[in-house]
């Protein structure tokens, strides 16, 4: 347990010396790895706080320069819907995920983000069985 907290402390410390070298992009991909190690560990409670880590550094870097960062944002929020689908019975919380990546993905008016978006709703509606859904998304998807 104290290996955990400290390897959660350094990565924490980590993102925030990157953060502070205004490559904040680069710092939250790195989280959302350290995220993907700890799910991959079961250290979800780490992986779920290491998400609240990166949204709270998001804000703050948001706070200082004035400018939003909705594509980091979303990215957290897909990093979520991630672990969520890992866990079973969390429909509830895949679909709270997409409904906030969906906001993210309309602020940042970005097509790669609009083409990630069908990606994981298309995965969302296959692993829930609604392959109707999923289809139409993979269609919308071949068109753009």
């Amino acid at each position: 347990m104290k290996k955990t907290l400290f390897i959660l402390s350094f990565a924490c410390c980590l993102m925030a010396v990157q953060a502070q070298n205004a490559n904040l992009k680069k710092s939250v991909e790195d989280g959302i790895k350290t995220s993907i190690q700890q799910t991959e560990n079961r250290e979800w409670k780490e992986a779920f706080a290491t998400c609240r880590a990166l949204d709270s550094m998001i804000a703050l870097e948001e706070q200082k320069s004035k400018k939003p960062a909705p594509e980091l944002h979303y990215l957290v929020s897909k990093e979520r819907l991630r672990m969520y689908m890992r866990l079973l019975n969390k429909q509830t919380e895949c679909q709270e995920q997409l409904g906030r990546m969906e906001a993210w993905a309309e602020k940042a008016k970005s097509n790669e983000v609009d083409e990630d978006l069908l990606m994981a709703k298309a995965g969302y509606f296959q692993k829930f069985g609604m392959n109707d859904k999923s289809l139409q998304c993979y269609k919308l998807l071949v068109q753009k």
